[in-house]
C-alpha cells in the first residue's frame, strides 16, 4: 500500500477548496452568465484571432459536425471576461442569446 504525506493530502484539499469557492463567487457575482454573450469578442479571443490568420481548429472543425443541439451545449464563458460568454465562440456557431433560453 503506497504512504502518503498527510501534509500533501491536507495540501491538496485546501486547493481544491480555494478552486471551489472562487468559482463559487463567481457564479454569485455573475448568475446569468451562462446565458448572456458578450456584445463584443475580446481583443485576443482565440476563435477571432484563429478565423482572422486562417487557423483551423480541428476541435471547433468537429464540433460543427455535430448537431445543432450539441452545438449549443459546446458553448463556454469567456476566459479573459468570465461574466458572460465567449462572443468569438457563439459568432462561430452563429449562436445567439435567443438560442440559450
Amino acid at each position: 500500500m503506497a504512504y502518503y504525506d498527510d501534509s500533501l493530502i491536507m495540501e491538496a484539499r485546501l486547493k481544491i477548496q480555494k478552486h471551489i469557492e472562487k468559482h463559487q463567487a463567481i457564479e454569485r457575482m455573475y448568475p446569468n452568465r451562462n446565458k448572456e454573450i458578450h456584445k463584443v469578442p475580446c481583443k485576443n479571443c482565440p476563435s477571432v484571432v484563429d478565423k482572422l490568420n486562417g487557423v483551423i481548429d480541428p476541435e471547433v472543425e468537429d464540433t460543427k459536425m455535430l448537431p445543432r443541439e450539441e452545438q449549443m451545449k459546446t458553448v463556454f464563458t469567456c476566459g479573459w471576461r468570465p461574466s458572460k460568454l465567449c462572443k468569438g465562440y457563439c459568432d462561430e456557431f452563429n449562436i445567439k442569446e435567443e438560442d440559450l433560453v
